[in-house]
């Protein structure tokens, strides 16, 4: 059975005989079994309806989706939520979670496991059009251009209190075009990046920023952007690590938090780092160690 026949709402009121997915009469629809999609949506989230993943959702595929919160831009609510699995092999413009529209809400209270392909852009959660993505779980990401969660412009929000783990040239959270969150969580950076702020976008961490692996860098601050550190980051150096790297003109980064940063005796690292005309300012602590 393809995904959409298994979440088709036909009226105000109907008991599914699948044993998959219930709908009621406020609109809520759940699903407590397997969905695997590879074109299209898992679940879909319309005009005041609400759709909760209680099982696991398989996603696969160029521009699939497991789960989406679509009001089309009407400001009516729409809400998607994970509390279980989402896993995501991705292609190009896969996404695990995706809210679209002022009104529109994704969250992630489960987990999130999704790998790129090295190549294309992809997004474990995305939001967009003034839509809203919160993770207060858990998400493991991993590949070049993908991103745990990524907003684009002013009106969308992201709002991180869960956990973030980065691996393999992954972006724990990205903001652009005009966009503007705060990190409140934890972010566990191996090989990539925490929180990576671009075009014009502004990002703080208030939460707590791990890094470790070569040219792996806490707060990645370019094109024109503003980023400030008023939690913690903790950097286990590699070659070239950094907790805040500012690349640029017009683009500034501020430590008002706290950096500890340990190097390992051989490569060079930083805990704040200014290149092509960006500018760093620390007015917390930094601690550093090691030659």
């Amino acid at each position: 059975m393809k995904a959409k026949d298994k979440i088709v709402l036909l009226g105000i009121f109907l008991l599914f005989s699948s044993k998959n997915l219930k709908s009621y009469s406020n609109q809520i629809q759940e699903n407590n079994s397997i969905i695997d999609v590879s074109t299209g949506s898992g679940m879909e989230a319309g005009k005041n309806q609400i759709k909760i993943n209680n099982g696991t959702i398989n996603v696969s595929g160029d521009r699939t989706v497991g789960m989406k919160a679509n009001n089309f831009s009407s400001g009516i609510p729409a809400l998607v939520e994970n509390k279980n699995i989402i896993t995501v092999i991705a292609g190009a413009g896969t996404i695990g979670i995706q809210a679209s529209g002022v009104g529109s809400t994704g969250i992630n209270s489960g987990t999130i496991i999704h790998t790129g392909d090295g190549k294309n852009t992809s997004n474990a959660m995305h939001a967009q059009n003034g839509g809203s993505i919160q993770n207060i779980g858990a998400i493991e990401v991993s590949g070049l251009n993908v991103s745990a969660m990524a907003i684009d412009k002013i009106e969308t929000t992201l709002s991180n209190k869960g956990s973030i783990s980065v691996n393999n040239k992954a972006k724990g959270i990205k903001l652009t075009n005009g966009a503007s969150a705060m990190n409140e969580g934890i972010i566990n950076v191996k090989d990539g990046t925490a929180l990576s702020v671009e075009t014009k976008s502004n990002g703080t961490n208030s939460g707590d920023i791990y890094v470790s692996g070569n040219n792996s860098t806490g707060i990645s601050i370019t094109g024109g952007s503003s980023g400030e550190n008023t939690g913690n980051i903790y950097v286990n150096a590699g070659q070239y690590t950094s907790g805040i790297k500012v690349d640029g003109s017009e683009s500034t980064g501020i430590n008002s938090g706290t950096i500890i940063h340990t190097g390992d005796g051989e490569n060079t690292s930083n805990a704040m780092l200014a290149q092509n005309g960006g500018s760093i300012q620390n007015i917390g602590a930094i601690e550093v160690s090691g030659l």
